[in-house]
């Protein structure tokens, strides 16, 4: 649900967001469209990475990386060039969080009431979702700026990223 949110807040507002940061509104849209491409990739990255590797470090990573880019982003104005790559980088959790939901639904509760369990999941996933996008244009309305929301957005990453860890061994993983 954090990861959802920041992600979710991010995404709905980047070109405001950058606009706010002195782009005009063509570059603002130009690289807030990056985030497109870096969502396909982190679904791609992601489930490879799920493949292979123990899947709450999995998350903690892309949750982690986006935290970094968000807290960095809220803090400065930067180059196009780092902007994008900075996008790319909430953009790459924004892509792994619907295999991540997918994945520890199956390695933590089985597949007998898969769908039944998923269902509760993406709702807590939605409704993050939901409620972020208006929130963080909101703290814009109230504060004049985005950076709070950025922030915040930033700190649901870390969280989310450190809930991860809890998790311990699957029911399938002999990794740890």
């Amino acid at each position: 649900m954090l990861g959802s949110a920041a992600s979710t807040g991010f995404i709905s507002n980047f070109v405001p967001m950058l606009i706010d940061k002195g782009y005009d509104a063509a570059t603002a849209a130009s690289v807030a469209g990056t985030v497109g491409l870096a969502v396909i990739l982190g679904r791609i990255s992601s489930g490879w990475c799920l493949d292979r590797f123990w899947g709450p470090g999995v998350g903690f990573v892309f949750l982690l990386v986006s935290s970094a880019a968000a807290f960095t982003l809220a803090i400065g104005s930067y180059t196009p060039t780092v902007t994008i790559l900075l996008a790319g980088l909430i953009g790459l959790s924004a892509g792994a969080e619907f295999d991540l939901c997918a994945y520890f639904t199956s390695r933590y509760f089985g597949l007998k009431h898969f769908g039944k369990i998923y269902g509760w999941q993406y709702i807590g996933f939605a409704v993050g979702g939901a409620l972020a996008a208006p929130l963080f244009s909101r703290v814009r309305d109230v504060t004049g700026s985005y950076e709070p929301a950025m922030m915040a957005g930033g700190g649901f990453f870390l969280v989310g990223a450190f809930l991860l860890l809890s998790l311990g061994r699957d029911r399938k993983s002999t990794r740890l």
